[in-house]
């Protein structure tokens, strides 16, 4: 058996852009750092960036990560630390926008909560609403997805779950293609839990 979900990359926090309050409560919250090694992991993402409080702008070189495998060269940032928040981050070049958490998956709003606490009741109304619209609407929320979206498919097959990973952006087939949308990247396919278990 195969389930496919869609999220957009706006859902996700872009790491290339994320702020130091919400780069510390997602390693604390979500790789369950200590609050001490958070802080220091935050810190060094920022100056992997380039853009670290107090940095000499005319003499940083302000740096992307240009795919989510590249934080692992953020000095402290384990295989441990990835794989608890690589299903939660992108590497999206757009700096200026930030994380929509109306769409954001549900683990995603406990670092709304931590970050701006005011925001979450808006946060929590706006999903409600959408959800309630999609059960009147069937196949509303396929006519608002566009631009780049993660798909992960999730295969069923003997005891173990496996994901295969796929990053699409929609507006385009490819050139002979049918498909409304391209293929940006396909991450190798890992287990991701066993029957009765899933992560």
């Amino acid at each position: 058996s195969v389930s496919v979900t869609l999220y957009p990359e706006a859902a996700l926090i872009n790491m290339n852009q994320a702020s130091y309050q919400t780069l510390v409560a997602l390693f604390e919250l979500l790789a369950g750092l200590l609050p001490d090694e958070a802080n220091l992991l935050a810190d060094n993402v920022l100056k992997w960036r380039g853009d670290a409080p107090g940095a000499d702008n005319k003499k940083s070189v302000r740096r992307d990560f240009k795919s989510a495998e590249d934080v692992l060269r953020v000095n402290g940032l384990s295989r441990t630390v990835f794989d608890a928040i690589r299903d939660y981050i992108v590497v999206g070049n757009s700096r200026g926008s930030t994380t929509d958490w109306a769409q954001a998956p549900e683990a995603l709003l406990a670092v709304l909560k931590e970050t701006q606490p005011d925001e979450l009741q808006r946060v929590l109304q706006q999903r409600e609403t959408r959800s309630e619209t999609e059960v009147e609407s069937p196949g509303s929320a396929q006519r608002t997805l566009s631009g780049f979206l993660r798909a992960d498919a999730l295969v069923h097959y003997g005891d173990q779950y496996w994901l295969r990973r796929h990053w699409v952006s929609l507006g385009g087939a490819a050139p002979g293609g049918t498909l409304p949308w391209r293929s940006k990247r396909t991450e190798p396919p890992r287990v991701y839990g066993r029957r009765g278990g899933v992560d």
